[in-house]
């Protein structure tokens, strides 16, 4: 008869699904970063037209 422990290997599913939703947020904030800074930069211009 063997006994598998469930806590390490759960704990090492939730490791590794931690580790691919942190790689696929930093990969959706390297491909959309710079549209949204030119979208940042273009209401602040906006803001400061209007201001004057």
């Amino acid at each position: 008869m063997t006994v598998h422990r469930q806590e390490g290997q759960s704990l090492l599913e939730h490791a590794l699904l931690a580790v691919l939703l942190s790689i696929a947020a930093l990969a959706v904030l390297i491909l959309i970063g710079p549209q949204v800074s030119t979208m940042f930069s273009q209401v602040n211009s906006a803001f400061i037209a209007a201001g004057t």
